[in-house]
């Protein structure tokens, strides 16, 4: 049986189109190569294609990701193509999101996507929202960053996403610390983002475990192979599994308490008469 949940936090990009979130996160491998280790190199991340994520047959998601680690703590980043394929991986990939990083051009404040997109990570269940405002040179004006601060904090605590006093927000220019040529980590145009990839150590919580979980197996094939013993298909979700385990059938018709007498990666056999 396939186990396909992992067992580190996965977090992803959110944002309005050009905001910045693929420069972000290119920043940020920039930054994690001094203080960690990343699966890339920060200028390898944005050259490489996005990956193409089966949701079902006639459905399907782009997206990028990389994992990388700091402060003994391990990471996957997802980067989606587009927001419409951002809207899929929310949906399809909900189980997996711990956290999400939104990013918000100061120039261009909360966008009808950006919305969306937590109107949609608040239903599914995504437990933590960090907020990058991308204070770009054009956007000096602290009355204008302040505006923006406010509307994306007003957003954020309408979801109820709030640090311990109100919303996880941090200020910077990422084209600037995208573009410093430097390896000092107290530098200026780099604070702002070692204070997010601090939070993200600080507030980003663990996924539990699958292991930890009640034991799910959708059933995708049913075989009568030898009497007194059926044989089932499936991917299992959740949970653990052990000969002699009391499993229940779910289905059409009554729930059915059975045992499992055998299994192996990719069929489990149960009693036929329990």
């Amino acid at each position: 049986m396939q186990d396909r949940h992992q067992s580190y936090p996965t977090i992803c990009m959110f944002g309005g189109v050009k905001h910045g979130k693929t420069t972000l996160a290119t920043a940020m491998l920039k930054v994690v190569q001094h203080i960690g280790a990343t699966e890339i190199k920060d200028t390898q991340f944005q050259q490489t294609d996005p990956v193409g994520y089966r949701i079902t047959e006639q459905l399907s998601t782009l997206f990028r990701t990389v994992k990388f680690e700091t402060s003994g703590k391990h990471y996957r980043l997802i980067d989606s193509e587009s927001h419409a394929d951002l809207v899929k991986t929310i949906i399809s990939s909900s189980p997996e999101i711990q956290a999400a990083i939104l990013v918000v051009r100061t120039t261009e404040g909360v966008t009808k996507e950006i919305t969306e997109q937590i109107q949609l990570a608040n239903e599914i269940g995504i437990r933590t929202i960090f907020a990058f405002l991308n204070k770009v040179n054009m956007a000096e004006d602290l009355e204008l960053i302040g505006m923006c601060q406010d509307e994306t904090e007003e957003l954020l605590t309408a979801y109820n996403y709030t640090g311990e006093k109100k919303p996880l927000t941090i200020i910077g220019d990422i084209d600037s610390a995208l573009k410093y040529k430097g390896k000092d980590l107290g530098a200026t145009d780099w604070q702002p983002i070692i204070d997010l990839i601090f939070s993200l150590g600080q507030h980003t919580p663990n996924p539990v475990l699958s292991s930890e979980l009640p034991l799910i197996i959708p059933i995708s094939k049913v075989l009568e192979e030898k009497k007194g013993v059926t044989t089932i298909q499936g991917e299992k979700l959740y949970g653990q599994l052990a000969i002699g385990q009391d499993v229940d059938i779910v289905g059409k018709g009554d729930r059915i308490r059975t045992r499992c007498v055998g299994y192996n990666q990719t069929r489990i056999q149960i009693d036929a008469e329990p």
